[in-house]
Order: structure tokens, then sequence, then C-alpha cells
């Protein structure tokens, strides 16, 4: 069990990063990843008690979350039933990560058909 906490994730970026966070964002989006730009004064429309006159935008993943590693690195590391190997070597999960899917030799991800 991962112990997935599914609590979203707010990036904020200042004038300085906000290009650095734009990026991102657009990596994001290509990647299906559910996120939205929000502008300094949507920021402060949705959080009210947020200090938002030095931000220059941010970006909301109400998907993000975080699980628990030590679970999640043995479940990588684990043999699988069918005798292939996980994804688990720097180079390996570099690889898995690139191709937005696990690969077939290397490892198994079953929310990838």
């Amino acid at each position: 069990m991962l112990n997935w906490r599914p609590n979203g994730y707010l990036f904020i970026a200042g004038p300085r990063d906000v290009e650095t966070l734009a990026a991102n964002f657009g990596t994001q989006q290509r990647h299906g990843v559910q996120a939205q730009w929000l502008e300094s004064a949507q920021l402060a429309d949705r959080y009210p008690a947020m200090r938002t006159d030095d931000l220059a935008g941010a970006v909301l993943s109400v998907r993000d979350g975080w699980l628990d590693p030590a679970a999640f690195f043995a479940g990588v590391r684990a043999p699988r039933p069918d005798g292939w190997a996980r994804c688990w070597s720097p180079t390996a999960w570099s690889t898995c990560v690139q191709q937005g899917r696990w690969s077939a030799r290397q490892s198994w991800n079953p929310a990838v058909p």
C-alpha cells in the first residue's frame, strides 16, 4: 500500500521565476497533467489569506499528492510474478519516466496498458 495522499499542490512564482514556472506548466499540459494557471488576482480570489502582491503566477495541480516513499521503492524493487524486473536503477528510472510509461523489459506499471 502506497498511502497515496491526493491533496493537490500549488506552485507559486514571483516575477523573477514566472517564466520558468510557465515553461514547466507547458510541460505539464503536454503530458496531460490536470493543472491550471492562476494569475496573481486569481490567487487572491481563491486564497484570500495569501499575500499575492509579490507573486506573478501560480500553477494549481489538484490531483498532485504524495505517497510513502519506502512503500513505493519496495514495490519498484520487488520481483514480478511473471519474472520481469521493475525499474529501479537511476538509468532505467529515467528511461521509464521519459517514455511516459514503464518499459516492458524493465518494469511494469498497472496504470499503463
